[in-house]
């Protein structure tokens, strides 16, 4: 969809003016993601704030855009808001927006609905804990048959997962989120970015988080940064940083872990008592990306479609505790199965097996991705030829996550123009003007590459192949759609990025300069 919006202002003072677009019967709201382009379809960097719902009996699916838009004293402006759902150029968008509850058999507070194209939710968080008492709540795939082996269909990975969850020795209570404050710094469409800091307990725990996912065409990634800051002595009866699972209908006959270097273990779960422990603490030896996931993964259910399994990867674990220093994480597994005893084993990141206590000053800081699969290659309908063909050979397997921890642990080399602040997704600040100039090595799926502190939304990435020749990106359909831009107005600087599908190639050139975007 596009909306063409003209402002006029006939004051001698620049001006913003509020602009609330509500659209009834919007398409499909699942995936939506509203964007402020000039008159040439050039995105601007404007935000805007989204809000949709679905549930309303009463009324039909709508989307509320809010944005403000400048306009130069005595000027009149032209804009154009662009609403993509499926995808966003050749392939399929990101988006990240606040999804309504109201109408839903149980109203919550902030849910967080994330979806990578336009074919269900891929991850959702109630992060004020409202119906679910949990942070993480629905987990799914992407671009998996769905109901009657159809495509563009919902499914599911499975339900639920956490953040920190602690509980005090002296009462066994839980200490609770307390007031937490969420900033959407991007809505999407090539890679979302939002923000929640607040406390846990009244201020005894200090929590900072960034939640990203990305445009890509092969298998949903979530991305999650946690800091956890204490603030005065804590003594734990339980205590872990982030979880993967809760969701009661599954059944989890195999699990693994790795790092590196590939696979360290591999257990055959057997049946065991309802809460009872399967691994306690138990530090993941070798060098990172480290990697835990769920082959095999079943459901016990009436859903008979669209299924898949669940990984975690530890991208970076540094933590502080009592001034002991930790850069290897440890995990736990815990059954949560119905009372069957059948296993579902549920991933926590754990404190070191000797910590017993938090003091004052310990901290935590991680970055994981959670990442869902098909289990075998005839589930998967997506155009990625790479990961078809790892399917094919791998059906349900723990390569699949090394692959991923391994193909996206990319070497990146600046030639000039930049400096790399972060790895994957790939974070680039300009040094200056440009050009930058850079070379990447590995990369699985749509790896994206994003550019801050760039002076001006008209910069363009370009390939660099054969003889020094440079050709565009080829994922252009309706025009300047295949990148994403964000104005900072602190820095007066712009970030732009772009999806960059580097499966089939090992190693790759690129430059990043000031050619005007047509």
């Amino acid at each position: 969809d596009e909306f063409e919006v003209t402002v006029h202002n006939s004051g001698t003072s620049d001006i913003y003016v509020p602009v609330l677009l509500i659209v009834q019967r919007l398409a499909n709201p699942t995936g939506a993601c509203p964007i402020v382009c000039d008159e040439d379809n050039v995105p601007t960097g404007i935000p805007i704030q989204l809000s949709k719902n679905w549930h309303a009996s009463w009324e039909p699916p709508y989307g509320r855009f809010y944005t403000l838009l400048p306009v130069k004293a005595l000027k009149a402006s032209k804009y154009n808001i662009r609403c993509c759902y499926g995808f966003w150029g050749t392939l399929p968008s990101a988006s990240h927006a606040n999804l309504s509850l109201v109408g839903y058999d149980v109203h919550g507070t902030r849910w967080e609905q994330l979806a990578i194209g336009n074919w269900g939710e891929t991850y959702t968080m109630d992060v004020d804990m409202g119906p679910s008492k949990r942070t993480i709540t629905d987990i799914r795939m992407l671009m998996t048959k769905g109901k009657d082996e159809k495509k563009w269909q919902w499914s599911d990975a499975g339900w639920g997962g956490d953040w920190l969850n602690l509980r005090r020795t002296e009462d066994g209570k839980r200490v609770f989120p307390y007031q937490w404050k969420c900033a959407y710094l991007s809505h999407g469409p090539c890679l979302t970015n939002v923000e929640y800091n607040g406390w846990y307990g009244h201020r005894v725990i200090s929590m900072s988080a960034t939640v990203k996912t990305l445009r890509t065409d092969d298998y949903a990634r979530t991305f999650t940064s946690l800091r956890f800051d204490f603030n005065d002595d804590v003594n734990f009866s339980n205590a872990h940083f982030f979880e993967l699972g809760t969701a009661g209908y599954i059944v989890t006959p195999c699990i693994v872990y790795g790092n590196r270097d590939g696979l360290v273990k591999q257990f055959d779960v057997p049946k065991i008592e309802k809460n009872a422990p399967f691994l306690h603490r138990q530090e993941i030896e070798g060098s990172g990306p480290w990697w835990i996931g769920f082959p095999k993964q079943e459901q016990r259910n009436n859903r008979t479609w669209g299924k898949g399994w669940r990984g975690l990867i530890i991208r970076s674990f540094e933590a502080s505790f009592s001034s002991k220093k930790y850069s290897n994480p440890s995990i736990s597994f815990v059954n949560r199965c119905r009372g069957d005893n059948n296993p579902n084993l549920v991933c926590m990141l754990a404190p070191p097996k000797d910590l017993s206590s938090f003091v004052k000053g310990d901290w935590v800081s991680f970055d994981v991705e959670v990442v869902t699969f098909p289990r075998e290659v005839n589930d998967y309908y997506g155009p990625n030829e790479c990961f078809r063909d790892h399917l094919s050979k791998h059906p349900d397997s723990w390569t699949s996550l090394h692959r991923e921890a391994c193909g996206n642990d990319i070497s990146v080399t600046i030639h000039s123009g930049g400096i790399v602040r972060n790895n994957y997704p790939l974070v680039i600040d300009m040094d200056g003007q440009g050009p930058v100039e850079f070379s990447i090595r590995g990369g699985c799926g749509a790896v994206p590459v994003q550019f801050i502190h760039v002076i001006s939304s008209s910069y363009s990435l370009l390939q660099v192949i054969d003889g020094g020749n440079t050709v565009p990106i080829p994922q252009e359909v309706h025009g300047n759609d295949y990148w994403q831009s964000e104005y900072d107005p602190v820095s007066q600087t712009f970030s732009l990025c772009f999806n960059l599908t580097l499966d089939s190639l090992q190693s790759s050139e690129w430059i990043f300069n000031a050619i005007p975007i047509k």
